[in-house]
């Protein structure tokens, strides 16, 4: 299944609970996913980060990989998350949402909020499934 988000589309939180139980169905059904937007960057690089992060890869690879995005030909300018001077755009930000869920690892949070009422309020059974099947 091929998930795209449009140019100047904002990420809010019924959107990210739209793509992220979309990903979570897709996987679970043995399906592939596909995630994409403009410039392969901040929107991309922030839900990869959520289910990067779902299926317990570490901040430290969930951070470069968001720069790895910063190389894309449709990007201006960098997207470092550790430096003011350039931003951070998306992710950035989000690492700051995510901060206030629970948790003493990024896994704990993002499943917190990927799971809570006050989050996307997506069923644990379901991100359980997604972890176990991508576990395989």
């Amino acid at each position: 299944t091929n998930y795209g988000f449009d140019r100047f589309e904002k990420i809010t939180n019924d959107i990210l609970k739209k793509t992220i139980s979309e990903i979570i169905s897709t996987v679970s059904k043995g399906e592939a996913a596909y995630l994409h937007c403009y410039a392969g960057a901040d929107r991309t690089g922030y839900i990869c980060l959520l289910v990067e992060a779902l299926i317990g890869v570490t901040q430290n690879y969930c951070d470069t990989d968001y720069e790895i995005t910063s190389f894309t030909g449709n990007v201006t300018g960098t997207r470092f998350r550790v430096d003011d001077t350039y931003g951070g755009g998306m992710y950035k930000s989000g690492i700051k949402y995510i901060a206030d869920y629970s948790g003493t690892s990024l896994h704990d949070k993002v499943y917190n909020f990927v799971t809570s009422a006050s989050g996307l309020n997506i069923s644990k059974t379901d991100v359980d499934k997604f972890i176990s099947r991508m576990k395989e």
